[in-house]
């Protein structure tokens, strides 16, 4: 470098892989420029000590610097306070620390002026953060208190992704029972036929309607426990029920 060699962003990618904070501390000093990779690059290392150096010293910064955990967070936190940066700095802050976070560092969060995502109501409840829902929920600030949105956003996760949690189920019925969130007759089709008993029980007894289909599409993928419910409860029984199971031969649905 003292002999003419250039320094690129490429030299500040490997000395964060080696965790070699000197040679980070180095090339800032000598002038090579850095970007935001440099800083995503750091925290999937698990180096705090390197985003510390980045977040006083004028790196831009990623959002996953909120990823870190525990006494870590706090170090981050208070290297952000340090340097006087705003929540400006990373936007979407408040999205990482509700996946990532408990309620004490979103509380933290808070304090410090960090406004909540839209869908912050909606991200606690996709990963089952009862919690932190509530927690959303009772600061209701910035426009984040969209709880009404969380049980159809909820409903929609499912179907495509085929995951369902008792986490999840809970805050589905915290949203349900603390909001104006509807129950449509078309959730009982997607619990029918992803098996969700426990959510078709809770639909029912809320008195949601039954979809047409909903016990055609659990003997379909074979769900006799939700195939039993329904038409123990009322729902339509037509013959296409046994076709399918017929067809995709879910004998305990026969």
């Amino acid at each position: 470098h003292e002999n003419g060699c250039p320094s690129t962003v490429e030299c500040f990618s490997l000395a964060v892989m080696d965790h070699n904070i000197d040679m980070v501390r180095y090339l800032h000093i000598n002038g090579c420029a850095w970007d935001v990779s440099v800083c995503e690059q750091a925290v999937s290392a698990k180096d705090a000590e390197i985003v510390k150096y980045l977040i006083r010293n004028g790196c831009p910064l990623s959002h996953n610097i909120w990823t870190f955990k525990g006494d870590l967070f706090l170090q981050i936190f208070e290297a952000f306070q340090e340097a006087e940066l705003t929540w400006e700095a990373t936007p979407e802050a408040m999205t990482y620390v509700v996946w990532h976070g408990d309620v004490s560092l979103i509380q933290l969060m808070r304090d410090a002026g960090f406004p909540w995502a839209d869908d912050a109501c909606v991200q606690a409840a996709k990963i089952g953060a009862l919690e932190r829902l509530k927690y959303i929920h009772a600061d209701g600030a910035d426009g984040a208190d969209h709880l009404e949105l969380v049980c159809d956003a909820l409903v929609n996760h499912w179907a495509s992704n085929k995951m369902y949690s008792v986490e999840q189920m809970e805050c589905f019925k915290y949203a349900h029972q603390h909001s104006q969130c509807k129950l449509y007759k078309n959730y009982t089709f997607t619990a029918a036929r992803d098996g969700q008993l426990e959510l078709l029980m809770y639909l029912h007894e809320q008195g949601c309607k039954w979809d047409a289909k909903a016990a055609v599409a659990a003997a379909k993928n074979g769900h006799a426990e939700c195939l039993e419910y329904l038409l123990c409860q009322g729902c339509p029984h037509s013959k296409d029920i046994c076709i399918v199971a017929t067809k995709r031969r879910q004998e305990k649905c026969l």
